[in-house]
């Protein structure tokens, strides 16, 4: 969840973006503010870099200096994009390879230069479940959406933003990715037992 600034509203930027241990680009996801389009670039299987350009009118609100949010739900080929919890976009894609996260990621940096561009960025998430971006809410962001809870422009405190130039991360707790990834503990059968080691010195 974003927002721009007046002097950031047309600028190319970074999101979010994956590279690898050579430093070598493997997944993008880039705001466009000259041309109102936001573009998902990553690896192909085959290794060729693959570019989506989406240029929707449901993107326009993106760059208008409000609260929006902006997602995408990534299968092993097809990409669903997503404005403030809205599908506005689908595409079939060549299937993807996979990424390696032992190299770094980039968060709201200017695509020009790679420095930290004027946005407020309020939360950024990764999910291992493309659905559960089809489960999001705009609570934060549309009191149409959620009346009872009050967002952004509500009476409760807005929670504080964070520009790209000093940004923490927060990582849930082990229990909650566990729970968040759905990830089930597999317990194998018990090995050989191993040979008797040497007797020690008394």
């Amino acid at each position: 969840m974003f927002r721009v600034r007046r002097n950031s509203k047309k600028e190319r930027w970074f999101l979010w973006q994956v590279l690898n241990q050579r430093n070598m680009p493997q997944v993008s996801v880039i705001v466009d503010g000259g041309r109102k389009v936001v573009e998902l670039m990553f690896q192909a299987a085959e290794g060729d870099v693959l570019n989506y350009i989406f240029k929707n009118q449901e993107l326009r609100p993106l760059f208008d200096r409000q609260w929006h949010k902006l997602g995408f739900g990534i299968q092993s080929q097809a990409i669903s994009l997503y404005v403030d919890c809205n599908l506005v976009a689908s595409r079939h894609t060549d299937r993807k390879g996979t990424v390696d996260f032992r190299g770094r990621t980039v968060i709201a940096a200017r695509a020009s230069d790679g420095k930290p561009v004027d946005i407020e960025l309020h939360q950024l998430q990764v999910y291992c479940n493309w659905n559960f971006i089809a489960q999001e809410t705009c609570c934060e962001i549309s009191d149409i959406k959620c009346p009872e809870q009050p967002g952004f422009g509500g009476t409760a405190a807005s929670p504080a933003p964070a520009h790209a130039s000093r940004m923490s991360t927060f990582l849930p707790a082990k229990q909650e990715l566990t729970d968040q990834c759905q990830c089930m503990p597999y317990k194998g059968e018990q090995g050989f037992e191993g040979s008797k080691g040497e007797t020690g010195e008394k």
